[in-house]
């Protein structure tokens, strides 16, 4: 089989490296998944007073309304959030944390920056900036192409 160009390389690899980082990522958390800690996350650092409605919370992960609204509901059976009523608009839904949430969140935040270490040991300063930058200019594009794509 021929070797992929760099440029098909970095498009599959993004793809292969998100589902192990995933899978490790859900290993190391415990108890929750990689996913429902994004979603734990986005909340707790959305502006105070702002609203955590799905719409919301869609928009910080970048993903559907779809997608997220079906991340909730085991954390609300483990007591990690609280879904009511939107107090602006009864017709939505909103994801408040608990109290367990924010201690889960504190205990994985104190290890992440461990599992962040790992993950990029080896890796020179140099080629982490590059990463950083390449990564923001493919998120722009991306960005861009959506909006193409919504007209």
């Amino acid at each position: 089989m021929k070797a992929p160009s760099d440029k098909h390389f970095i498009h599959g690899g993004m793809y292969l490296l998100c589902n192990k980082m995933r899978l490790v990522g859900d290993m190391f958390i415990r108890g929750i998944t990689s996913k429902q800690w994004l979603l734990l996350r986005v909340i707790l650092d959305l502006p105070e007073g702002e609203p955590s409605s799905f719409t919301r919370i869609a928009q910080e992960m970048h993903s559907t309304r779809q997608n997220v609204t079906k991340i909730p509901q085991p954390l609300e059976k483990q007591g990690y959030v609280l879904l009511r009523p939107s107090t602006r608009d009864g017709r939505t839904q909103e994801v408040t944390l608990t109290d367990k949430a924010k201690a889960k969140l504190r205990d994985t935040t104190r290890r992440g920056t461990e599992f962040v270490e790992t993950l990029l040991e080896g890796v020179p300063p140099e080629d982490i900036a590059a990463t950083r930058r390449t990564m923001q200019a493919m998120m722009d594009n991306l960005h861009h192409m959506q909006k193409e794509y919504e007209k």
